[in-house]
């Protein structure tokens, strides 16, 4: 602001003595009005610089350690439990970046909680339910029979056979999802999802910001890990000059899944974390900060019974298992509205060519296509993990583009086009048991004072000190002779009659502890993006890494020998030319297209299809295209060729037929 009026009293000064004052001052409020709108273009390009520096996804944790080497202290994981709640998923502070909007949580502890199925008001949600008990457990007469078929159920789950129990409807994954959104600003700060544990800690968002800056200053943290930076920006400005504010916020919520196979998850390498520790990859695997990505094919996907997680080839795709997840998920708008993104005359249709129909654009999506299935189109410039839903909630902040056209030389058409956006990333797939509905000492649920009156600690041994039922933070309910080791976690609670009996935690954990019989089953599979994997460092970091952990099988890779003796080797992918087209409009064109050397292979001896996605073509925005093809074995020939174009069958609609090797012979 004193630059403002430092730069209009300037002017002041520089006018002439006989200006008029009205002129003056019309003048004073255009460069007002300039100056706002430079603010608004400032602003910008902070965002758009932090779009350039990676993919939307978390960027920082809370430091608790450090050492003698940069990989001694934290790296990206906030993952960590509080089995004794009965609702807390447990989730430190992160840096986060969402669409180029970098800002920083509170402690998030999150609840289950969903979207609203009967409300589309705005942030209304509802709670999940946890999957019932088997009723072949119910059955059995004694605690101990109860046990022992509950660990069949989890048996079975552990190692994905459906034989020995049918357990999908007792192992029910949901889908845990960051959002973020801007918010026409009331300065009125409400809280954007519930905890249990944590609150943001001020009384409007203009206090909450001055917390965060003395602490920033300073270089304190706020006790209880109740303070979050939520940025605030100029928006858009009124027909009167007047800036329109916006503030960010954001919101952790869950949604359930049908059905998701443990073998489309494989972990992703944290180094650093395991240089730290010193841990092998089994080991790593087992610990809160695993991190896993997801198949793009659940079907080219094996499962590891050994390791409890999938073994895949790791490829680039189009659209994958991860894409069908979060178009379950809607947007602000809840499940109930659906929305179209209709832009230009144009019209987003569903990314999927079996599938002629328009997006609904108020589920999360990142990708979706115009002209009919001739151009898919990816939301953001080089975003990876930009999925963006559409909503028409008031308080979603709206950009709004007004868009001219001269017809003839004497008639101008103006039209304007507003729009509304919410962001998300998945955080991680949780997959919810009966041992949050398995009560079989019939435990009385009651207030956490009454639990532990008149000094009760929970003491497992003494029926004077054992906690009296259970409560939402208090919520042992398991027999501690379904888990091993129980020393220090188990508690003592009394029942209705007023026996002791031992229990264990309820509540959802990341890794649950060992089952005897069945082994140690991971409950929470964190699939987090971060923000540095879409800098071009950072893969270069991630190439180099996968390298060095498979030396041996990519030693071709090397430009010197680094193995001696016979080895099996990575083989390259093989690139593909489609024959070139004619066909006007596009015009003259052609694509390529690349098959890893395994799937070749698979298509080759085993007749299994192969489905790629080719290059662009080269041209002009309405011509340029892709095409989705799907390669199979000719009945007749036995040669590989085109069974599917974009889902017409052996040819595509611009005419290609055929494709070719491409091959560098050297001279």
């Amino acid at each position: 602001m004193r630059l403002l009026i430092a730069v209009c009293v300037m002017w002041i000064g520089l006018a002439t003595s006989n200006a008029d004052s009205s002129q003056r001052l019309q003048k004073m409020e255009q460069i007002m009005k300039d100056l706002t709108k430079q603010l608004v273009t400032q602003q910008f390009y902070v965002e758009e610089r932090i779009r350039s520096d990676g993919d939307s996804g978390i960027k920082q944790v809370r430091r608790i350690s450090t050492g003698t080497d940069t990989y001694n202290s934290e790296t990206t994981s906030a993952v960590h439990s509080h089995p004794n709640y009965k609702d807390v998923i447990g989730f430190g502070e992160v840096n986060v970046v969402l669409n180029g909007v970098e800002f920083r949580t509170r402690h998030n502890d999150y609840s289950l909680v969903m979207p609203s199925h009967h409300a589309n008001a705005y942030h209304v949600t509802e709670k999940i339910p946890y999957p019932q008990v088997p009723p072949s457990v119910l059955a059995k007469s004694t605690v101990p029979e109860q046990i022992a078929e509950m660990k069949e159920y989890f048996r079975a789950f552990r190692l994905q056979n459906y034989t020995i129990r049918n357990y999908g409807n007792f192992f029910k994954p949901v889908l845990c999802y960051l959002e973020g959104n801007w918010e026409w600003n009331t300065n009125h700060l409400h809280e954007p999802f519930h905890s249990e544990t944590h609150h943001l800690d001020a009384e409007s968002y203009d206090a909450l910001v001055d917390k965060v800056r003395l602490n920033s200053y300073t270089g304190m943290s706020d006790q209880h890990q109740n303070v979050a930076y939520l940025p605030k920006k100029i928006m858009d400005i009124d027909e009167n000059g007047n800036p329109r504010y916006a503030q960010w916020n954001y919101r952790i919520l869950c949604n359930p899944l049908n059905h998701v196979d443990l073998k489309v998850f494989k972990p992703i390498d944290d180094i650093a974390f395991r240089m730290s520790r010193k841990y092998n990859m089994s080991t790593y695997t087992r610990t809160d900060e695993a991190r896993f990505t997801v198949a793009a094919e659940p079907h080219r996907a094996t499962f590891n019974q050994r390791e409890g997680y999938g073994m895949f080839e790791d490829k680039a795709y189009a659209r994958g298992v991860l894409d069908n997840l979060m178009h379950q998920v809607p947007g602000a708008n809840n499940y109930r509205g659906g929305q179209q993104d209709t832009e230009f005359n144009e019209t987003a249709l569903y990314a999927d060519l079996g599938h002629e129909r328009r997006e609904n654009t108020a589920r999360y999506h990142r990708e979706y296509r115009l002209h009919h299935g001739m151009q898919f189109n990816q939301r953001g410039f080089s975003d990876n993990n930009l999925w963006v839903a559409q909503t028409h909630q008031n308080r979603v902040a709206s950009i709004t583009l007004r868009s001219c056209k001269t017809v003839g030389t004497l008639k101008t058409n103006c039209t304007s086009t507003t729009e509304k956006f919410t962001y998300a990333i998945p955080l991680e797939i949780i997959y919810l048991n009966p041992l949050h509905s398995w009560n079989p000492y019939k435990l009385e649920m009651k207030n956490e004072t009454m639990v532990a009156e008149n000094g009760r600690t929970g003491d497992a041994h003494n029926a004077h000190l054992a906690y009296n039922g259970i409560s939402p933070s208090q919520f042992y309910q398991t027999p501690s002779e379904f888990f091993g080791n129980t020393a220090g976690q188990e508690v003592g609670v009394l029942d209705p009659s007023g026996s002791i009996h031992r229990v264990m935690a309820s509540g959802i954990q990341t890794i649950l502890p060992n089952i005897p019989g069945v082994g140690v089953v991971r409950q929470r599979w964190p699939i987090y993006p971060l923000h540095r994997e879409g800098d071009s460092v950072g893969k270069e970091a991630d190439a180099l890494l996968e390298m060095m952990n498979h030396m041996s099988s990519m030693s071709t890779l090397y430009q010197a020998p680094t193995v001696q003796g016979k080895h099996d080797t990575v083989k390259p992918d093989l690139q593909f030319r489609l024959n070139p087209s004619q066909t006007d409009p596009p015009g003259p064109h052609d694509h390529e297209f690349f098959v890893s050397a395994s799937d070749w292979e698979d298509l080759i001896n085993k007749n299994v299809m192969v489905r790629v996605q080719t290059s662009p073509s080269e041209g002009s925005q309405e011509e340029s295209h892709s095409h989705y093809l799907e390669l199979a074995l000719d009945r007749h020939t036995h040669k590989p060729v085109i069974n599917k174009c974009d889902e017409q069958n052996h040819h595509c609609w611009d005419g290609h037929r055929e494709f070719e090797e491409v091959t560098y012979p050297l001279f």
